[in-house]
């Protein structure tokens, strides 16, 4: 097994995603597509959220390494998510990052931590973090993603097993991408 595969069996043991591949694999599809909410909507009537949609817009953070870096460092918790275009298990929200100004982070898994450090490029359009594993799951091995700061949250799109560079904040279905909002929960 080469090390992209294996870092997806990993990750996808340690977030708790065996759910949401089942119905994937099953070919179930527990999402229904947004629509307009009528004039005067029925108390019953609910609408199931298929993207991470911004509320409010807010100041933008400024787009140099330091502002970057303090907007960064804190703990993080996972509030809503898409995995392969399916809501994430509620169970990941138990789940921890923290991430140093020392450009280290650690997950927090419960029983398992995952360790490494981070690097940060901004020389792109959108703006890119590599999670390079030192110890846990993800020991020697990288893990690619894009983020963003949105509302006062961190947004992540995180994705296994393709050497393609991630370009849009998306969960395609039957892929291995993974987009993930985290809210701060300590400085």
């Amino acid at each position: 097994m080469n090390n992209r595969l294996l870092t997806l069996a990993i990750v996808m043991t340690v977030f708790g995603f065996g759910e949401v591949w089942s119905s994937v694999a099953s070919a179930q599809d527990p999402l229904r597509p947004v629509t307009p909410p009528a004039a005067n909507p029925p108390e019953s009537s609910q609408q199931t959220v298929t993207s991470l949609t911004p509320v409010a817009p807010v100041p933008a953070i400024p787009r140099n390494e330091a502002s970057i870096w303090k907007e960064l460092a804190g703990t993080w918790k996972p509030t809503s998510g898409l995995i392969a275009g399916k809501p994430m298990p509620e169970g990941i929200k138990n789940n921890r990052l923290t991430i140093r100004a020392n450009k280290t982070y650690e997950f927090d898994f419960g029983s398992i931590k995952d360790k490494g450090k981070l690097v940060v490029d901004l020389s792109d359009e959108v703006m890119r973090m590599e999670f390079l594993g030192t110890e846990g799951p993800s020991q020697d091995s990288s893990i690619p993603t894009i983020f963003k700061f949105d509302d006062g949250q961190l947004v992540v799109c995180y994705r296994l097993g393709s050497e393609e560079k991630i370009t849009e904040f998306e969960s395609p279905e039957n892929t291995e991408t993974f987009l993930i909002r985290y809210e701060r929960i300590e400085r």
